[in-house]
């Protein structure tokens, strides 16, 4: 297989390894090495590289199946994106035969097949400094994401659904609808650092609202 040597030039890049390769070996003796540089998406696995001086790599999360095909998918953060308004990457997980090497920055994500990608409001605000899975937070059958920025005491929650309605969001131009793509949950005060650590922060709301609800 030929490989694109420069995706291994830096460090703005995700190796994806087929975990199952691990688990089918039953003593820790059969394990065996991997050379990072001959990774074959159709037998151990694929590389994802991001964009220069974006950070990305820095939070990598699974996302469960945002898109409900059965199959995992991943959330790669990169809050350095664009004088640091950040970004967050989905990456559909699928078949063997499906996956591919992904460089971001010359390939642009295919809501309908790749994954999508969602930008920050605005310069300075870090989105995607933390990212995690949601669950399914709306009940709809599809799992959800929830996304930290650093300055702005803000995370968004975004909705999961089929590759049909799935798209490519700009947070500087599309405010989020609780009803159709999302909600975000803004702390009380500055000081709060609300969304840099995200995963916490849905339980802690969660908590919240079952407990006024008492």
């Amino acid at each position: 297989m030929q490989r694109n040597k420069s995706l291994f030039k830096g460090p703005f890049m995700i190796l994806v390894l087929w975990l199952f390769m691990l688990k089918a070996c039953s003593a820790t003796a059969n394990i065996p090495n991997f050379d990072l540089r001959g990774l074959d998406p159709a037998t151990t696995g694929f590389l994802i590289a991001g964009e220069s001086a974006t950070f990305f790599r820095m939070v990598v999360s699974t996302v469960g199946d945002i898109n409900n095909d059965g199959y995992a998918d991943l959330v790669i953060g990169a809050p350095y994106y664009d004088s640091n308004r950040g970004a967050v990457h989905v990456i559909y997980g699928g078949s063997q035969s499906s996956l591919s090497d992904i460089d971001l920055s010359s390939t642009t994500l295919d809501p309908a097949t790749t994954g999508f990608t969602i930008r920050g409001n605005a310069a300075g605000n870090f989105f995607g400094i933390s990212v995690s899975m949601a669950g399914d937070v709306d009940n709809d059958g599809y799992d959800d994401i929830i996304i930290g920025t650093d300055s702005i005491n803000t995370a968004y929650v975004v909705y999961g659904g089929s590759t049909a309605t799935r798209a490519n969001i700009n947070l500087a131009t599309t405010t989020l609808s609780p009803t159709s793509t999302g909600f975000t949950i803004e702390g009380e005060y500055a000081s709060d650092v609300l969304g840099v650590c995200s995963e916490k922060i849905l339980e802690m709301s969660i908590m919240m609202v079952m407990l006024t609800s008492l």
